[in-house]
């Protein structure tokens, strides 16, 4: 399904990132105020809710399409994929914090059995999955996905590349341009040009027009 970006998506992605700016700023008394419990840091350094539904655990498996890697993992029931990845230094970046203002937890259901079994994503999650690095149909954010037994064996890809949203984060330089508007004049006998790694297709269907 083509998803649109649009002005209403944008101005809540500026309102989550302002909010989470806020919360950042205010330290320990902000965490005195949530509703969650005290997070504590997963292995990768970052502070989530350490929620979790009794000990119980299931294995998931993590493909990384960066190095080929398979990393298969116990994950504790009621915690996040997103912490279950950091615990087991699977690389997912997840640079808002599970703040729902960004889209670098960004993994990819490999099964579409084990994707219908999820809870369906909310409007908020699909706003940032529509600014996602190579979006799919089985595409989930990792911090929105609690473990459940019924996710016993299922399989995530993580891309190969991320799109951060984050303002620290921008890739744009000074010198940034779009090819299509850059006409080629004299002037510019001698100019290079650098493509950068990767990409983000706002035709979500991954449609690449061919050459004319």
């Amino acid at each position: 399904m083509l998803r649109n970006v649009t002005s209403s998506m944008l101005l809540r992605q500026s309102t989550r990132l302002l909010a989470h700016e806020l919360a950042s700023s205010s330290g320990e008394a902000a965490c005195a105020s949530r509703s969650w419990a005290a997070p504590s840091l997963s292995a990768g350094g970052r502070a989530f809710s350490a929620a979790a539904a009794g000990g119980d655990s299931i294995t998931v498996t993590f493909k990384d399409d960066k190095d080929g890697s398979v990393k298969t993992v116990e994950a504790e029931l009621g915690k996040s994929i997103l912490e279950i990845a950091h615990e087991n230094d699977v690389e997912l970046e997840g640079a808002c914090e599970g703040s729902l203002a960004c889209s670098t937890c960004h993994v990819i259901v490999e099964d579409q059995d084990y994707y219908d079994k999820l809870p369906e994503p909310d409007d908020d999650e699909n706003d940032m999955l529509d600014l996602a690095f190579g979006l799919t149909d089985t595409s989930r954010l990792g911090c929105q996905l609690k473990v459940d037994k019924i996710m016993h064996g299922i399989v995530f890809r993580v891309p190969s590349a991320s799109n951060n949203q984050q303002p620290e984060a921008s890739v744009k330089t000074e010198q940034s341009r779009l090819g299509c508007q850059i006409k080629v004049t004299p002037d510019l006998d001698g100019l290079v040009v650098r493509i950068p790694s990767a990409t983000r297709n706002m035709a979500v269907d991954g449609y690449r027009p061919k050459p004319h």
